[in-house]
């Protein structure tokens, strides 16, 4: 997948990894947000896109207070804006990430990329569900369509067009 899934994936990781051990097994919740911004080249043009990620976080812990699984409620705006001829396309998403921590297979359920307004915004529609191993790298199963798990930056570049 593309940047900010990337992003909330890598913040959710490191939510877990900073995240105190658990006296009890009542699980830990955390909250962040951050900005980003960055290219990607369409060839002809740039795609200039910069945007902000919310991401509510709770681990899960067994009797022994091991962590086993981690859910992530990830809101996120950018904006992308074709950089020779300013043309612009509002990107959101609403999703949740769940990680079984023991198998290491994760599950994007909900709204990870849909272009809003414009023509050609339509090209960004990424929606449903996508297991992933995160283990072996290996997509296990997907549900909905998901132009940009299929397609990487061309829809964002065909919006932008």
């Amino acid at each position: 997948m593309r940047r900010t899934i990337l992003s909330a994936g890598f913040a959710i990781a490191m939510m877990l990894l900073v995240a105190a051990p658990a006296s009890a097994t009542a699980p830990d919740r955390e909250f962040d947000s951050f900005s980003f911004s960055d290219s990607a080249d369409c060839g002809s043009f740039s795609d200039d896109y910069a945007g902000t990620v919310t991401i509510r976080s709770t681990t899960f812990f067994d009797a022994a207070g091991n962590p086993i699984m981690a859910r992530g409620k990830v809101m996120q705006r950018e904006t992308d804006t074709n950089s020779e001829t300013g043309k612009s396309v509002l990107v959101k998403g609403s999703y949740t990430e769940s990680v079984d921590l023991v198998t290491g297979i994760r599950r994007t359920t909900g709204q990870v990329f849909m272009g809003v307004g414009g023509k050609g915004a339509n090209a960004i529609h990424d929606t449903g569900l996508v297991i992933f191993n995160d283990i072996t790298g290996e997509v296990i199963k997907v549900a909905g369509p998901h132009t940009v798990l299929a397609g990487g930056n061309a829809p964002f570049c065909k919006a932008l067009r």
